[in-house]
């Protein structure tokens, strides 16, 4: 019975930074651009999903350039953060907030695309770049145009061009004022050694690698990272540098910022480009809106919303064994980000939650969040009520599990101990050999009535009901669908019935003052939450070796 209290959702990673001009969006003093002034210059905001308590929304982050129709420039540093899960990016803006903008087109990424110097030091900043690989073509116009990398013994002009959307202004005590429109300004690369002399406190030893603008009334300030320290050259916009480190905290005018060195990285960025991601020519494809990337696809069970048809209000500490969890499902990054209710579970020891797989099939379910200890699972004060956040790899689906669900069995591993009390007790598991009895209790959250017209009803309150369990024979009879299975059983029909937001729960009988966990809900036979037809659960005495196998160490010891 030993374990932590979970109070509220425990976040799972770290965050860290470093003074660098990544977190906020503007140039200091700078100068408005105008449409097609800077057709490389881009810029993107993150989804970090560091902390999962908090309100999920994409923030500002930093810039970057693009150098092909499939490549941009950035700094490592701006990506690094480990629960980054993907960039929302701008091209051709000038006014970022104005998504009708004419010329402006945004892409989002994830976090796969990124390719980080495997070298970055995250102290001094060696090494801060990185690339972000695209995964279609940009189609280049007047708004939209590559810059060109510099190449190696080529002299290039000392005067250069800064550009973002960082931070526009300092005031007193540190305070910030950002702002939506792309700056600019025009400075002088300073000679190396005297950039080690400006640098000699902030980074040991400078390397060749890194290189650094003048001090000026003009500066980069947070937002700016990333961006693109560029020069006219024959035409052509050349990219000299990536921001990477402010000589100050706050911006101060008047010192000079620190960038990566880009011909110092030819090769390593031919090397990740991938092939012929560097080729530059005309043709691509046009981006529009939101490339969203991932599909969403679905099969007629249980799980899409969220109650027990007809059933009895439960009272708590009377299913202390029951979780729900909401889903965190990235498939659709164009519309807001939000938990969605999706299955319940059985918390069958202080680390394991028994669940449906299909809960889980939709491939961009990046967490969930577990109510443990619920009635009213709206009511976060609610006495003995906890809540937990566990990311998706915390989860084990049955290997054999498919879309016709066989096998639709799932464990949840918690990251750390429940402790069990009056309201958060497990259930035991079935024993082989025993013989349970046939009157059983289903539980759960999921739709608790459906209209004459087809349309459900729900609250957030815990239902439950009894029902008998038919033999296998019986099952049988019934033709419930084409592949009934050992591995499956299923209720008698009944007034009352489980509906979606119950698949995943229990299937519960008493048996010498212990409940006992049967089956896991699974599907109906309708897929329309009738009461007329048997509904289907996971035999879990079919899969106790699975469970085992699976649980890891001593993670099944109550």
């Amino acid at each position: 019975m030993k374990g932590h209290l979970i109070f509220g959702i425990l976040l799972l990673g770290a965050h860290f930074g470093f003074c660098s001009p990544n977190k906020h969006p503007r140039i200091i003093n700078g100068t408005l651009a105008v449409p097609k002034q800077f057709p490389y210059q881009v810029f993107y905001d993150v989804l970090d999903l560091t902390n999962l308590q908090k309100p999920i929304e994409w923030e500002s982050s930093c810039g970057g350039t693009l150098i092909s129709k499939r490549i941009i420039l950035t700094a490592a540093h701006c990506l690094n953060e480990p629960d980054i899960y993907a960039i929302k990016i701008y091209f051709g803006a000038v006014d970022k907030s104005n998504k009708s903008e004419i010329g402006q087109h945004r892409l989002v990424v994830k976090r796969q695309n990124f390719v980080i110097h495997q070298e970055y030091d995250t102290v001094y900043h060696y090494n801060d770049i990185a690339l972000i690989r695209l995964p279609v073509d940009v189609a280049f116009d007047e708004y939209i145009k590559p810059a060109k990398l510099p190449q190696p013994g080529e002299v290039y002009p000392s005067e250069a061009i800064v550009s973002g959307w960082g931070l526009v202004e300092v005031i007193v005590n540190g305070n910030f004022v950002g702002g939506d429109k792309l700056k600019y300004f025009d400075i002088s690369i300073l000679p190396h050694d005297e950039c080690k002399e400006w640098f000699k406190h902030a980074v040991p030893i400078l390397s060749s690698s890194q290189i650094c603008i003048a001090p000026s009334e003009n500066m980069p300030c947070k937002g700016d990272s990333g961006g693109p320290l560029a020069v006219r050259h024959e035409d052509d916009f050349v990219v000299l540098g990536i921001t990477s480190l402010g000589h100050t905290r706050y911006c101060t005018i008047n010192h000079p910022s620190l960038y990566t060195r880009v011909v110092s990285f030819l090769n390593w960025i031919h090397e990740n480009a991938g092939a012929h991601n560097l080729d530059i020519d005309m043709r691509g494809q046009l981006i529009f809106g939101l490339l969203l990337l991932g599909a969403h696809f679905g099969f007629s069970f249980l799980n899409e919303h969220g109650r027990i048809i007809n059933g009895n209000l439960a009272v708590a500490k009377q299913f202390p064994y029951q979780v729900y969890y909401d889903v965190l499902d990235l498939t659709n990054l164009e519309e807001p980000i939000e938990w969605q209710p999706s299955c319940g579970g059985t918390l069958i020891s202080k680390r394991i939650i028994l669940t449906a797989a299909h809960c889980f099939r939709h491939p961009n379910i990046y967490a969930i969040k577990i109510y443990f200890g619920a009635v009213d699972k709206s009511n976060a004060s609610e006495i003995g009520q906890h809540r937990l956040a566990v990311k998706r790899e915390n989860v084990v689906v049955h290997q054999e599990y498919d879309d016709n669900a066989y096998n639709d069995i799932a464990l949840i591993k918690l990251p750390i101990d429940v402790a069990f009390d009056e309201y958060i007790k497990p259930a035991k598991l079935p024993q082989p050999g025993i013989s349970y009895p046939s009157e059983a209790i289903a539980s759960g959250w999921g739709i608790n009535k459906v209209s004459d017209d087809n349309k459900p009803s729900r609250d957030s309150k815990l239902r439950y009901f009894q029902f008998q369990i038919l033999s296998h024979a019986e099952c049988k009879k019934w033709k419930v669908q084409d592949f009934l299975v050992s591995s499956r059983i299923c209720l008698a029909p009944s007034q009352n019935a489980p509906c979606n937001g119950d698949s995943g729960g229990p299937l519960i009988v008493s048996h010498n003052g212990d409940s006992v966990l049967l089956g896991v809900t699974s599907y109906g036979y309708t897929g329309k939450c009738t009461d007329e037809f048997p509904d289907v659960y996971t035999r879990v005495a079919s899969y106790l070796d699975w469970i085992h196998e699976n649980a890891g160490a001593n993670n099944l010891d109550e």
